[in-house]
């Protein structure tokens, strides 16, 4: 079947190393059969197999630091320095339950423990360059718990700096594509201040990106409403979940 997903960055057999997705549209790609990408949605015991398994079935994008929605957010506060003893079950509108880590006023982050630096070094000890998964800033501060006295924009620009030096050790590494995900995107409700603070952070994550692509990914169901300000940030590639939203 000759289809490529509008917009999706994804690399088949033909595309030349660190060729932005921009260029390698469905019109200009000679052999769009051959584009084949998978994601680990329930991750292996050893991410290391997951993505030997996915290469040897002939998989040519592969996505690595994958977790299922439950125990996403906690890990992405334990990379930037949030303490998860003491975390609440809430329950999220779109994706269901999940374990929310509580933040301090004025809490501060930094970069711990590089994750996907780590399991993307270790495809790449196996010959195999993968995709990067990360939480993105604004959906992660919206996930968590916050305190009255504190707000979204105050904690993007503390929490900014650590995704920063992320992305710069994922480049240095030679990673190409990063994807991020922004599931607080299917909610067809968010506020003018919240999509302002997703602006920021996009343009920010991407003037300082150098060589490394971004890849945008939404929640399930789409955009919604949201789709024309989700057109106009600086991505490399969009992927759009056409999945089924909870009731």
């Amino acid at each position: 079947m000759d289809f490529v997903p509008l917009m999706y960055a994804a690399c088949h057999d033909d595309m030349p190393e660190g060729e932005s997705s921009r260029h390698y549209s469905s019109i200009h790609s000679r052999h769009p059969t051959r584009l084949l990408t998978a994601t680990l949605g329930v991750p292996f015991a050893s991410e290391g197999r997951g993505v030997a398994f996915l290469r040897a079935a002939g998989i040519s994008h592969i996505a690595t630091a994958n977790s299922p929605w439950h125990s996403r957010i906690v890990q992405t506060a334990r990379m930037f320095g949030v303490a998860t003893d003491d975390t609440v079950l809430a329950c999220e509108s779109v994706n269901g339950e999940y374990r929310q880590p509580l933040l301090r006023q004025a809490q501060p982050f930094h970069l711990v423990h590089n994750w996907p630096y780590d399991v993307f070094v270790a495809a790449r000890r196996q010959g195999i360059t993968t995709r990067p998964i990360l939480l993105g800033p604004v959906s992660f501060l919206a996930l968590c718990g916050m305190t009255k006295e504190d707000n979204i924009g105050q904690g993007l620009m503390r929490l900014l700096l650590a995704y920063i030096e992320c992305l710069e050790q994922l480049t240095t590494a030679g990673c190409l594509w990063v994807q991020i995900d922004e599931p607080i995107l299917a909610h067809p409700e968010l506020s003018a201040a919240t999509l302002t603070h997703i602006d920021v952070a996009w343009r920010i994550l991407a003037e300082i990106s150098g060589g490394t692509s971004l890849v945008l990914v939404g929640g399930a169901g789409g955009f919604g409403p949201h789709l024309p300000f989700v057109l106009q940030l600086p991505f490399d590639g969009l992927h759009i979940d056409l999945g089924p939203v909870r009731p």
